[in-house]
């Protein structure tokens, strides 16, 4: 692993600066959060919420029905009441036949308009919110220059996300690709910049590490992505947001292959737990024991099919207060994944503001302290989004 890192490194100087001869060491972001306006000092980010999207493309082709069998998200529209739901404008009328899982409309499934952003994300910074952090991924349609001119026009810093999605939205080019060069292009993303933009990624991911089917294993593109994570947040002291859909209790494959790339457990997310905080408490707690953020990141969902007992926000509640009395509190990071219009408040739904309106003030309720909750909207972020010093530099 050292000799594939250190080449990693010496090749990407090179590729950044055009063929030179000399190789430029890569930026040490170490104590900083990359934004996409630059390097910030962490105590700059107030609250943040670490799991949404403010610009995506989520949307499956019809022209590829294996894509929905495999990815278990949503019945393939091979119904004409199916495929007439799909192609329909969306209009109020139909809102109450989407379901927030993974809403069957195409026009639902694509966040693409800077005025209805920056409107949803200053709802959110007027409620007190600081960051957020944007985990739509190579594959997902990532719109940096967009995120560029909202984080300018709202004042909110937005650090972006690099790396792969789950198979079903990664690029063809994954197939044949090594894991050392994809390595290399989520390091050129954080230390250079997306293709000519020269807005950088600052956090690598969300990276797609498990299929959603319970008995569908990881693809061997998955395996690829996340080791090729690895490799890049250990060239860069990037962490690594992981989205997961995993059985409590069962082999957690992603964690053992990042620790067979040598990757800290402590700069790693664990996202999308909310399902384990009532199935097996326990089996969370021992992920946090061994230095890993547990995200509960789909707060202020209606009813959904996305996975099993996923969405009862009081049972997430009572989970996260019993993490904190057993000594967790650092452990814990919350947000929304928004990533569908339906979710935003324009559509009816709450925006990026469930969390500071609702749920922080039912936790304090509850018994949360204002330290607890200070710790998980603003300590935790500001830790776990410091680029640590990288493993190895050439």
């Amino acid at each position: 692993m050292t000799g594939l890192i250190a080449f990693l490194l010496i090749s990407l100087a090179v590729w950044a600066v055009g063929n030179t001869t000399e190789s430029p060491a890569v930026p040490d972001l170490t104590g900083k959060v990359l934004t996409v306006n630059g390097p910030v000092d962490p105590v700059t980010l107030g609250p943040t919420l670490m799991h949404e999207h403010i610009f995506i493309d989520n949307r499956l082709s019809l022209d590829k029905p294996e894509k929905w069998q495999t990815s278990g998200i949503a019945p393939y529209p091979d119904t004409p009441s199916r495929l007439e739901l799909w192609s329909r404008p969306l209009t109020p009328d139909i809102y109450a036949q989407l379901e927030l899982g993974w809403p069957q409309n195409a026009e639902a499934l694509v966040l693409d308009d800077e005025l209805v952003a920056a409107e949803e994300i200053n709802a959110y910074r007027e409620l007190g919110g600081g960051a957020i952090v944007e985990v739509s991924s190579i594959g997902l349609n990532r719109s940096p220059e967009q995120l560029h001119r909202v984080s300018m026009q709202t004042g909110v810093p937005i650090i972006m996300g690099t790396g792969w999605y789950l198979d079903e939205w990664m690029p063809d080019d994954v197939t044949e690709r090594s894991i050392n060069d994809l390595a290399a292009q989520i390091v050129r993303d954080i230390t250079v910049g997306i293709g000519l933009t020269g807005i950088r990624a600052g956090i690598i991911g969300e990276v797609g590490a498990e299929a959603q089917l319970p008995d569908m294993p990881m693809t061997l593109r998955e395996i690829k992505s996340v080791r090729a994570a690895a490799r890049a947040a250990l060239a860069t002291g990037s962490s690594i947001s992981l989205h997961t859909f995993f059985a409590p209790g069962d082999p957690f494959t992603p964690l053992d292959i990042l620790a067979e790339e040598g990757m800290p457990m402590d700069r790693v997310i664990v996202g999308h737990v909310h399902a384990a905080i009532t199935r097996d408490l326990d089996y969370l707690m021992a992920l946090a024991a061994r230095g890993i953020y547990l995200e509960f990141d789909l707060l202020g969902y209606r009813e959904s099919n996305v996975v099993e007992d996923v969405l009862d926000d009081r049972a997430v509640a009572e989970g996260i207060l019993t993490l904190i009395r057993e000594g967790f509190g650092r452990r814990i990071l919350v947000s929304h994944d928004v990533y569908s219009k339906i979710q935003l408040r324009k559509y009816g739904g709450h925006g990026y503001t469930f969390v500071h309106r609702y749920f922080l003030p039912y936790l304090r309720r509850m018994g949360a302290s204002k330290e607890d909750i200070n710790r998980i909207m603003i300590e935790n972020p500001g830790h776990i989004l410091t680029f640590a010093t990288p493993i190895l530099k050439n």
